[in-house]
């Protein structure tokens, strides 16, 4: 019997699996079943939520960088282009893109 609770346990020991149910949406019943089922997901999906926004806070308030590495140091590209060097020189030199030399140089800029 589908609704039995100990033939649920039984089945859920033996195969490690939940049994899938078909819901009747055309009944009341069905339908108040599903809407609680939603609001479940959407509750816990808010917890997740909630949890790892309060992680990234921790981890900022510890001084935990966040993003990618940054290719080359924008010190070492404005040391390079000061010496005269050329963007595609500097980003062989430094084993990166044209590209990346000039959002390097535009973030040295920037901090400044």
């Amino acid at each position: 019997m589908p609704g039995d609770r100990h033939s649920y346990c039984d089945h859920f020991n033996e195969n490690k699996s939940v049994p899938v149910y078909r819901l009747d949406l055309s009944t009341g019943v069905g339908s108040l079943v599903a809407a609680i089922l939603s609001k479940i997901a959407e509750m816990k999906r808010t917890k997740i939520m909630e949890r790892a926004d309060s992680g990234r806070a921790r981890a900022k308030t510890e001084g935990v960088k966040f993003g990618r590495p940054l290719a080359a140091r924008p010190e070492r590209v404005r040391e390079l282009r000061s010496q005269g060097v050329s963007i595609s020189e500097v980003a062989k030199m430094l084993n990166i893109g044209t590209e990346t030399v000039k959002s390097l140089q535009k973030l040295d800029v920037e901090t400044k």
